[in-house]
């Protein structure tokens, strides 16, 4: 019986495929995208933890150093106690630069009393030793404390107790507020931060009057005391150099909130954005009276600047004092007039209210010169306080115009009321409120007329 013999022919594909080859590389990429991260973020924490250990370890030798010190050369060059230590500077350990930061500063135990109640307020010392490096994030520093106490009785080395107190317009106190306390007349600079009740406690200070106080904290203001007249060309209101009175518990509060951010549009009546403005805006914190030029001054406050609107009408400011703000258009500006700003205070109409934290939208109302219309203002004629709610009545009888307008908190009123301009021509205005006596005058419209009419009470 023959045999018949089946031959098979097997083929092979010769490479990938296009779509083989973007799976491979896309599974490689993925391990390898993988693999690079996770090595870059090991390699990231050994190099943390070891500037953390080397922290540590110059942190500890700073203090075995102060542990060698006679009790009374424990103290910093520039701060209370006075000693023979420096309290801010660099060190570099194995290639990599250390921010050593010392705070000195004396206790007032309270077992036996403390702000006044205790003759000695100066019980003992606390040293605080600081190691920062990199960007010196909260991540990126350590700090050993510690006590020492004077090998025999407490002894009183006079001066007062300063009792700085941090806080915030709701009366919050701030922690971790950075502090400096400077006077040049005793050769004190020290720098702390206040503790969880926003409060810096420091005895032993020495008598005087010039001692400068600065605050700072991340998204908060700023603010140095300033001394009084003639010193410096300032009263200030609140922020006041700190005096130290001998024996004395001397307190001193600094307020600070929160930054606040302002975004400003520049607008004419019906809301179209107004490009390149130029403007001056004054105002947040109050810093006090300038009696630069002599007395009475002006009050001075920490912002203002002259600023002016994109190409889109628009402006950010950030970061600036809460407060109240007071939009001003240069006498020379051509072109507009200021209306009003939305929102404003109330009170003022081209000033407006920024609060602690908050990013605030404005707008300027500005009335444009070459457009037909009619601005009219309405005040009282012995006071010269403006009066809400005067009807304001516009006519043309051979226009058949005949329109009337209240006038708003400002006792201001606008004609026309939507884009179509008022036609250039002779009008009727009457304006009236009660208690007052009828004004009644005529006007001429030819681009933006601006009258301001003043009533006599009945």
């Amino acid at each position: 019986m023959q045999k018949i013999k089946h031959k098979t022919k097997i083929s092979f594909n010769k490479g990938f495929t296009i779509i083989e080859a973007l799976v491979v590389l896309s599974i490689f990429s993925i391990i390898l995208v993988t693999f690079y991260s996770t090595f870059t973020l090991g390699t990231r924490y050994i190099i943390d933890a070891k500037n953390r250990l080397g922290a540590i370890s110059l942190a500890n030798q700073k203090m075995e150093i102060v542990r060698n010190l006679q009790y009374d050369d424990i103290g910093t060059l520039t701060g209370v106690p006075q000693g023979v230590l420096d309290d801010d500077y660099y060190e570099n350990v194995n290639a990599v630069s250390y921010h050593v930061k010392t705070d000195i500063s004396f206790i007032d135990d309270v077992f036996d009393g403390t702000e006044g109640a205790d003759v000695v307020a100066t019980d003992y010392k606390t040293v605080r030793i600081s190691i920062l490096w990199g960007d010196e994030a909260a991540s990126r520093q350590v700090f050993l404390l510690s006590d020492f106490v004077p090998p025999g009785i407490e002894t009183n080395i006079g001066g007062g107790t300063l009792r700085v107190n941090v806080i915030d317009t709701p009366a919050n106190g701030l922690s971790d507020v950075a502090v400096n306390i400077s006077s040049a007349s005793n050769g004190i600079n020290i720098s702390t931060s206040t503790d969880s009740s926003g409060t810096v406690l420091r005895p032993g200070m020495p008598a005087g009057d010039d001692y400068v106080i600065s605050v700072s904290k991340e998204n908060y203001e700023s603010i140095t005391t300033l001394p009084l007249s003639p010193d410096s060309d300032y009263d200030p209101v609140a922020d006041q150099n700190a005096s130290i009175i001998e024996g004395s518990l001397n307190i001193k509060s600094i307020i600070i909130d929160l930054l606040a951010d302002i975004n400003i549009t520049a607008e004419d009546f019906f809301g179209n954005p107004i490009p390149n403005i130029s403007f001056n805006l004054n105002g947040g914190r109050l810093v006090g009276n300038n009696i630069s030029e002599g007395m009475p001054g002006s009050l001075e406050y920490n912002y203002n600047e002259d600023l002016s609107t994109d190409s889109s009408g628009e402006i950010n400011i950030d970061n600036v004092s809460p407060g109240f703000y007071v939009f001003t258009l240069p006498d020379e500006i051509e072109g507009y007039e200021f209306y009003e700003m939305i929102p404003n205070d109330d009170i003022d109409s081209d000033t407006f209210v920024v609060d602690p934290g908050s990013d605030i939208d404005v707008k300027a109302i500005l009335l444009d010169e070459s457009f037909d219309s009619l601005f009219v203002s309405v005040s009282d004629i012995s006071s010269g306080t403006a009066i809400e709610g005067a009807k304001v009545h516009l006519t043309n009888n051979l226009l058949g115009y005949d329109i009337s307008l209240i006038a708003d908190k400002f006792g201001k009123v606008y004609f026309p009321q939507d884009e179509t301009p008022l036609v250039k021509d002779s009008y009727e205005l009457s304006v009236s409120a009660d208690g007052f006596n009828d004004n009644n005058s005529t006007i001429s419209i030819d681009g933006l007329n601006m009258s301001y009419i003043q009533l006599t009470p009945q």
